[in-house]
C-alpha cells in the first residue's frame, strides 16, 4: 500500500515539474465545423435513410414492383447530377473560390459591406456550381473568418444560405430540380435562364436590402490575418474544362460518351475528388425517384393530386410551394412533374419554396448542420419564412399579373 501511494506521489510530482507544452494545432471551434467538414456531411444521411426507409416499406407492401424500380428512375438526370457532383467538388477542392474570396474579405472596412460581398459571392456560385456544393464552399469559409474577425457572423450565415437558394433558381444547372426541369422538358439554356431572371432580380434586390436592413454598417474587428491556401492550379484547369465539355455535351445530347471520359480522368489523375463526392446525394435522388412513383400510384396520392387541377397555373403554383414545405422542392419536383404541368410555373414554385421551413431545400439541412447551432437554428427561421412570404407574392406578381 506504501509503495503504491509512493508511485502515485512519484507520478504526480513529475508531472508537476514538467511545463504544460500548448497544443498548437487545437483549431477553434467554429474553424473545426470547416475542418472536419466530411465528418459533419454525413449528419444530414439521415434524409437518405428516411428515403430508403419510404422504400423498404413499399417493397414489403408491393414485393412485386420490385423488379420494376429501375424504370422509375431517370438515369439521364442522375447522370447529369453525378458528373456535376464530381465536377464542382474538383472545383471545390481547388480551393481557388475560397482564396479569392479571402483576398477580397481583406479590402473589406464594414460587416454590411463584408455581407454584402459574400451574399453576391454565394450567389454566383450556386448559379453554377449547384446550391449544396455552393454551401459546402460558402459556409466553411465563413466559419473560418472567425479567425480573422470578431464580428458576429450567424446573421451572415443565414443571409448566405438564402442567396444560395436565390442565386440557384437563376441557372437550369443551380440546383437539383432545375436540373430535372431542364433536363425533362429539353429546354434551351439560356431560355431557362431568360425565364427566370425576373424572379432571380427581384429576389436578390430585395436581399440585398435586407442586408443593409440587418446588418449596420459596424466596423470588421481583425485579430489576424492568416491566409496558407494554396490553389491547385492543375485541378483547377482540369475542372473548368471538364465543366465547360460537360454543360456542352449535355446541350448536344453526348453526355454518354463525355461523363466516362470526364470521370476517367478524375480516376486517373485526381482519385480524391471522386472519393470527396457526395454519392450519398446521388444515391438519394435515385431511392426519390422509385419513392416519388410509388407515392403517385397510390389512389389516395393520385386522387388528391388531381383534385387540386394542377392544369391551372395558380393551383400548381400554390401547390409547388406548400408540397416543398412539406417534403422538400426535389422530391415535389419530381412528383408534380409526372402531371406534365407548365414548367416555368413549377420552377418558380419549387424554387420559392426552398425558403421557409429548414427541410424546403437540402441545401439549407446542409447549411445549418455545418454550422450546428440552436441560436443560428431559430434565426433562420424568422428570416427564412419572411422571405418566403415575399417570395410567394413576387412569384405570384411576375406570373399571372405582370
Amino acid at each position: 500500500m506504501q509503495g503504491t501511494i509512493t508511485d502515485m506521489q512519484r507520478k504526480t510530482a513529475a508531472e508537476v515539474s514538467q511545463p504544460k507544452i500548448e497544443n498548437r494545432n487545437v483549431l477553434p471551434p467554429q474553424k473545426k465545423e470547416a475542418a472536419n467538414l466530411p465528418e459533419k456531411r454525413r449528419k444530414i444521411d439521415y434524409f437518405l435513410f428516411i428515403s430508403l426507409a419510404t422504400l423498404f416499406l413499399f417493397s414489403c407492401l408491393m414485393p412485386f414492383k420490385i423488379e420494376h424500380y429501375p424504370e422509375y428512375v431517370d438515369w439521364k438526370t442522375i447522370s447529369l447530377l453525378s458528373g456535376l457532383f464530381v465536377i464542382t467538388t474538383g472545383l471545390r477542392l481547388s480551393n481557388f473560390f475560397r482564396y479569392i474570396s479571402k483576398k477580397m474579405v481583406k479590402r473589406v472596412k464594414y460587416e454590411n459591406t463584408l455581407a454584402l460581398l459574400l451574399i453576391s459571392i454565394a450567389a454566383v456560385f450556386s448559379m453554377f456550381l449547384t446550391n449544396d456544393i455552393s454551401i459546402l464552399i460558402v459556409i466553411p469559409f465563413t466559419l473560418s473568418l472567425t479567425s480573422i474577425i470578431k464580428n458576429d457572423i450567424d446573421k451572415l450565415i443565414i443571409l448566405e444560405i438564402i442567396a444560395v437558394n436565390a442565386g440557384s433558381l437563376l441557372s437550369p444547372i443551380g440546383n437539383p430540380q432545375n436540373i430535372y426541369i431542364w433536363h425533362k422538358w429539353h429546354i434551351p439554356f439560356f431560355v431557362f435562364m431568360l425565364k427566370m431572371f425576373p424572379l432571380f432580380l427581384t429576389l436578390f434586390l430585395f436581399l440585398l436590402v435586407l442586408t443593409l436592413l440587418i446588418l449596420k454598417k459596424a466596423p470588421l474587428l481583425y485579430h489576424g490575418t492568416n491566409n496558407n491556401l494554396k490553389t491547385n492550379r492543375k485541378l483547377l484547369f482540369t475542372s473548368i474544362v471538364s465543366f465547360v465539355a460537360f454543360i456542352l455535351s449535355e446541350e448536344l445530347k453526348i453526355t454518354v460518351y463525355v461523363l466516362p471520359v470526364i470521370i476517367g480522368v478524375y480516376l486517373v489523375f485526381f482519385k480524391e475528388v471522386l472519393k470527396k463526392t457526395n454519392w450519398s446525394l446521388v444515391i438519394l435522388f435515385i431511392v426519390l425517384f422509385i419513392d416519388i412513383h410509388m407515392l403517385s400510384g397510390l389512389n389516395i396520392i393520385n386522387n388528391l393530386l388531381h383534385f387540386l387541377k394542377l392544369s391551372r397555373a395558380s393551383n400548381l403554383f400554390f401547390s409547388g410551394i406548400a408540397l416543398s414545405q412539406i417534403i422538400s422542392n426535389v422530391p415535389a419536383t419530381f412528383l408534380l412533374a409526372d402531371f406534365n404541368v407548365n414548367w416555368t410555373v413549377l420552377a418558380y414554385s419549387v424554387n420559392i419554396g426552398g425558403a421557409g421551413i429548414v427541410t424546403g431545400s437540402l441545401a439549407n439541412l446542409i447549411a445549418l448542420r455545418l454550422v450546428d447551432s440552436k441560436k443560428i437554428f431559430m434565426r433562420f427561421h424568422i428570416y427564412s419564412f419572411l422571405f418566403l412570404l415575399l417570395s410567394v407574392g413576387i412569384g405570384f406578381l411576375l406570373l399571372f399579373v405582370a
